[in-house]
């Protein structure tokens, strides 16, 4: 069924076209009969951007190239939507407008017929290119493609416009859907020059290009390169024409852009000679202008004799100028290259004084510089005399000086040749102290030395003083050393004058006990040593000791083997109804050493009562069975006590006893410890106490005993070993100062 006509329909054509374009209610309201849809049906070209409007709801889509419909929404279902009539209008974005006005019961409008009649020839230009830049009074060339985009063959004139106006056309016949290349030109002239845009158009279509027209270029080129003359490239040369200058690349390149012309062209290189050449440049051309240049010869030589006065040479000498140096030959020849200019030329040998000459040195050329040294003077002479303190010479002192030495003659003088320089010089002589100075030795003179020496000072002294304990001086003590001798002054004081060395000084005095020490003298020094002497005490040859109280326990029976020694408070007996006498010993004794002795017949031991479990108390008679010896030392009141005791049982048996040694000790014994006596004590008044305590004594079973000597032996204990038996001595010792009888 062919649409309906369209109410109020329009065309508006301008760019690109639809095809054909409808529109058609298809949804109304379905209680108040509104118009709720409009779909509009069209084909557009490909690519086109196309607005589809109902009322005042539009929808934007592209075109596909073919038929496509659009459905806008302009109500709701029920009661919502537009009044009859409906305006609708579809357009091409920068092309064609249709429009029309849907009326209530005209179903499908047609907004544009479908153009059935074939399309007229339509010629569209594109792909344009130029051979721009042009320069004035050349061609501007202008390419293009025409195609006829037309369903017909058709003919068109295709024209260049630029600056202004047209410059040339073609004309150009296609049939439909061909296509082909136009060239249109514009020759420029003098006042052309400047951009322009070039536009190619047909009836139906133009396209444009950016061109220019330059004014005429009147420059040329002048490039190269310079090289050395073995053809490596020069960097940083300068070439220059015309006043302008550049410098070469790393690869000897330039180029300069001149006028065109005739140029001088230069080119410089530090170290080379210059050089130059003449071209002409054409504009817009490249003049090749290469350079190769030669090294400049900047150096030239100077050269001669090194001899001594003589005229002898001087092979090994050193020449020297600008920084340079080299030796001389064995002939004294040398040889120097040096760059062009002025020198000071120096000439050095050893043993030699140096000379120096002016030179000028010329490129190319040799300059003769001969030197005739002078020897050096270097040597100069140290002298003077040596002399005692009053200034009384001394023959034979030895003075010196960096190796070398000599002697004094009998004025004292002497007199040294030395090699420039500083020096210690020193003078010695027997019998006196060394002396020395420092100098200086100038090449060619005399430096003076003169030396006093004093005598050697080989003794030194020892002072100091003699006092007592308190510290009171002791006048007349005699103190020696080293085999000289002196007495002390009435302060105790004195003095000793001896030969440097090691020595002991020794102080005695009447009453008093001799002291020594070791002392070191030095040469020109006082060394002190000061002695404080104890007074002598009495000489004791013997002393008697009583034992004042104590025990003897033997056995490992702890109720029997104990005996009870009688006491004696300061030799005294005080139980004279049991004990017949105290234990007393009388000894011989050295004090020098300490050691004393007990003949057996000086030591006394009265009966004494043992205890024992089976036979009740059993007496027994203790005797030395050998000579008692032991030690005392008076400084420190610590003694010992060694006595072979033999203890007889008075049991009706002859015979019958034990055999003991007692060892005693102010020391330590087992687990007794004894007390030694107070030096003091017998130092002021000849006695003494001490107590001697045995308890590492072992005692053995006992002998000549018969059948009671088993009943002993167990009922004691014994043998009992070390630790089992005791003995205990409290001492009162009467020092003598007379041996014994």
């Amino acid at each position: 069924m062919q649409p309906a006509a369209a109410t109020d329909v329009s065309t508006q054509t301008d760019g690109p076209e639809f095809d054909e374009a409808t529109a058609e209610v298809t949804k109304t309201t379905l209680f108040t009969n509104k118009v709720s849809k409009v779909t509009v049906g069209f084909t557009a070209p490909e690519g086109e951007t196309v607005d589809i409007t109902v009322a005042d709801k539009t929808e934007t889509v592209t075109a596909t190239g073919d038929h496509q419909d659009v459905t806008v929404r302009v109500g709701a279902y029920f009661f919502f939507g537009e009044h009859y009539p409906v305006d609708v209008s579809a357009s091409i974005e920068g092309g064609e407008t249709v429009e029309g006005t849907l009326n209530e019961g005209d179903g499908e409008i047609t907004l544009k017929e479908p153009d059935t009649d074939p399309a007229p020839p339509n010629l569209d230009v594109s792909g344009l290119s130029t051979n721009s830049p042009v320069t004035e009074g050349e061609t501007l060339t202008v390419d293009a493609t025409v195609t006829n985009n037309g369903e017909e063959a058709g003919t068109q004139t295709v024209e260049l416009d630029v600056a202004g106006g047209v410059q040339d056309s073609t004309e150009v016949s296609l049939d439909a859907g061909a296509s082909t290349d136009v060239s249109l030109t514009w020759t420029t002239a003098s006042g052309d020059a400047g951009d322009y845009t070039a536009t190619v158009s047909s009836d139906n279509d133009s396209e444009t290009a950016a061109v220019t027209v330059n004014e005429p270029v009147t420059t040329g080129t002048i490039a190269g390169t310079v090289t050395d003359a073995g053809g490596s490239a020069i960097e940083g040369a300068t070439v220059t024409a015309d006043g302008q200058s550049t410098t070469t690349a790393a690869d000897g390149s330039y180029s300069l852009t001149v006028e065109a012309g005739d140029y001088t062209v230069d080119a410089n290189a530090d170290g080379f000679n210059p050089s130059s050449q003449t071209v002409t440049v054409n504009a817009e051309e490249t003049t090749t202008a290469d350079f190769s240049l030669e090294a400049q010869v900047t150096d030239g030589t100077v050269e001669g004799t090194v001899t001594d006065a003589g005229g002898s040479a001087i092979e090994g000498a050193t020449v020297s100028a600008g920084g340079q140096s080299t030796t001389t030959a064995a002939d004294g020849s040398y040889s120097l290259t040096l760059t062009e200019g002025d020198y000071s030329v120096e000439a050095n040998a050893d043993g030699f004084n140096p000379s120096s000459q002016s030179v000028t040195v010329t490129a190319g050329e040799t300059t003769t510089a001969d030197f005739a040294l002078e020897a050096q003077v270097t040597d100069g002479t140290i002298a003077g005399t040596v002399t005692d303190a009053g200034g009384s010479a001394i023959e034979g002192a030895t003075v010196s000086a960096g190796g070398q030495s000599t002697t004094t003659a009998a004025d004292g003088s002497y007199s040294l040749t030395l090699t420039e320089g500083d020096y210690t010089v020193e003078a010695s002589a027997d019998g006196f102290q060394s002396d020395s100075q420092s100098v200086t030795v100038t090449a060619g003179e005399t430096t003076t030395a003169d030396f006093a020496l004093d005598a050697v000072v080989t003794e030194g002294d020892i002072a100091g003083t003699v006092t007592d304990a308190d510290g009171s001086a002791i006048e007349g003590a005699t103190v020696t050393a080293g085999g000289q001798s002196t007495t002390t002054a009435a302060d105790g004081s004195y003095t000793l004058t001896l030969e440097e060395g090691d020595y002991t000084v020794e102080a005695n005095a009447d009453g008093y006990v001799a002291d020594s020490q070791t002392v070191t003298v030095t040469a020109g020094e006082t060394t002190t040593a000061d002695f404080a002497l104890e007074a002598e005490g009495p000489t004791y040859q013997s002393f008697t000791a009583y034992t004042e109280d104590g025990y003897i326990d033997v056995g490992t029976d702890e109720n029997a083997g104990y005996g009870e020694i009688p006491e004696c408070p300061n030799g005294e007996l005080q139980d004279t109804a049991n004990f017949s006498s105290c234990v007393k010993f009388n000894a011989s004794f050295d004090q020098s050493t300490g050691d004393y002795t007990v003949a057996p017949e000086d030591f006394t031991f009265p009966v004494i009562d043992f205890s024992s479990n089976t036979l009740g108390p059993v007496p027994t008679n203790n005797t030395a069975s050998d000579t008692i010896t032991g030690s005392l030392d008076t400084s420190t009141g610590e003694s010992t006590f060694n006595a072979p005791i033999f203890a007889e049982l008075q049991l009706g048996t002859d015979g019958c006893g034990i055999p003991v040694n007692v060892a005693g000790t102010t020391g330590q014994s087992g687990a007794l410890t004894g007390s030694p006596a107070d030096p003091a004590t017998f130092d002021a008044n000849g006695t003494a106490e001490a107590t001697l305590v045995d308890n590492e004594l072992e005692v053995p079973a006992t002998e000549g005993c018969g059948i009671l000597g088993g009943t002993i032996d167990d009922d004691v204990g014994l043998p009992a070993p070390s630790g089992e038996n005791e003995v205990v001595l409290e001492l009162y010792i009467e020092f003598h100062e007379e041996p014994l009888n």
